[in-house]
């Protein structure tokens, strides 16, 4: 009895920081746990929809490639707000799936799992037992978390930027290749869930880590302790390459349709944006008006280019039948005969996140747009033969479709990212499986 008691007591006293953090986060953040309060009104409208999605994706058997319901269409895993690359959104999207109560359940970790990061990183710089612990109370209700309540992304850096410090910090002093297998996971959740605003300053704050680590070795002569610091690093740099390669390849990919520094609105308009339909809201209400009009499919014969925006935009002269095409397009469609009657029908038969089922009926040959952006990986065919697609309407998509009856189909595919994500995953089981090996030689030595 008098050995259990001792084992017991052992136990009790190695995990009461915990249980006192699990306490004080719980008692801090308690309004998350209530139903109509905790998480505010631009979670519930910025990432809760992302994460919906995501979720009943996974639940259905399928890749969260595409979301049509977001802006006229917009590719989620190229959008890193939208945490399609983040662990923790296929966790709970797979598993339970996101609703009001796993959305404040996710909220409540990050806080908590921030301050046991915390923790460790003042056991890192300090060798105390009473310290850590009042360093994560502080961290808890220092306000981090609660302006952030209404942006979960920071929520999520607040949550491992710690981590990220205390195994880089370590990574510095002792050259384990463990630490640097530990900081690459953390730097990987912060690419995939954080916010950018301090991912990148945590970024430069590494850097500088490196450069007074690498001064250091260089005082003292130590090459063979710059030499393990460098490897290290480079191991590092690797592994976070490797962890987020999925994530990478999609923004890789965005980058064609993006102009970030642009200012001048005409030109803007001809890239591609996330967040098209709130453009044409704002700059071409005509515009937007016709298409929220003629909702997802729309018939046409009448082109013009979009260099003739402002133009019309001006002197209101849309027609019901009026349709954009890209300059380059409208070249190579002019050596064509469209022509679009009255009658002629367009109905989406099915869809899904990468895939569009549309029966057409038309007299004679004419335009069909899809109200989905035009992006990398989609594809159309009419009745089993593939046909190019044009851009429409800023960035959306068209096709030709021949007189009578006809099946078309537009889907999304991506063996790019596919590949990128199956290779991210192997490498991330392959540096788990090292870690938990790692732990239990270390288990083992202890006893």
């Amino acid at each position: 009895m008098l050995f259990l008691r001792k084992a017991f007591m052992d136990k009790l006293k190695r995990y009461l920081p915990h249980i006192t953090l699990v306490a004080i986060s719980l008692l801090a953040f308690f309004e998350v746990f209530y139903l109509f309060r905790g998480v505010t009104p631009e979670v519930l409208k910025e990432f809760y929809p992302w994460r919906f999605h995501t979720g009943e994706c996974l639940q259905n058997g399928e890749f969260p490639w595409w979301n049509p319901f977001r802006d006229m269409g917009t590719p989620d895993h190229a959008d890193p707000y939208a945490g399609t690359w983040y662990p923790f959104t296929w966790l709970i999207g797979g598993t339970a799936g996101y609703s009001l109560t796993t959305l404040k359940i996710e909220f409540w970790t990050h806080i908590f799992l921030g301050s046991i990061g915390i923790m460790i990183l003042t056991r890192t710089l300090i060798k105390d037992q009473i310290a850590p612990i009042i360093t994560a109370a502080l961290y808890l209700v220092s306000g981090f978390f609660a302006v952030s309540a209404d942006q979960l992304v920071i929520a999520v850096s607040f949550c491992w930027l710690p981590y990220e410090l205390a195994y880089f910090i370590r990574l510095c002093r002792d050259h384990h290749h463990t630490d640097a297998i530990k900081a690459s996971l953390f730097l990987f959740l912060l690419l995939t869930g954080g916010e950018r605003t301090v991912t990148i300053p945590l970024i430069l704050i590494l850097i500088l880590l490196f450069i007074i680590s690498g001064i250091r070795s260089l005082i003292s002569r130590n090459k063979r302790a710059l030499w393990k610091l460098s490897f290290r690093n480079f191991q590092l740099l690797t592994y976070t390459f490797l962890f987020s390669l999925p994530m990478l390849a999609s923004l890789y990919q965005a980058r064609p349709y993006l102009d970030c520094f642009e200012t001048d609105t005409e030109n803007t308009s001809k890239h591609f944006s996330f967040s098209t339909f709130s453009t044409l809201k704002r700059d071409y209400p005509l515009l937007y008006t016709k298409l929220k009009e003629n909702s997802l499919l729309m018939l046409s014969d009448s082109l013009n280019s979009t260099e003739d925006m402002a133009r019309f935009q001006s002197d209101s002269l849309f027609e019901k039948d009026q349709l954009f095409v890209d300059p380059y397009d409208l070249e190579y469609l002019k050596k064509r005969t469209l022509s679009y009657e009255m009658g002629d029908t367009a109905i989406l038969r099915s869809y899904d996140v990468h895939s569009f089922h549309i029966k057409t009926s038309t007299k004679n040959k004419c335009l069909l747009t899809l109200h989905q952006k035009q992006y990398t990986g989609w594809k159309a065919t009419v009745n089993g033969r593939k046909v190019r697609i044009f851009k429409s309407n800023l960035n959306f998509m068209a096709i030709v479709v021949p007189p009578g009856e006809n099946e078309v189909k537009f889907e999304y595919t991506n063996p790019f990212v596919k590949y990128a994500f199956y290779t991210s995953l192997f490498f991330l089981t392959t540096a788990l499986t090292t870690l938990a090996y790692s732990q239990w030689k270390k288990m083992r030595r202890q006893v």
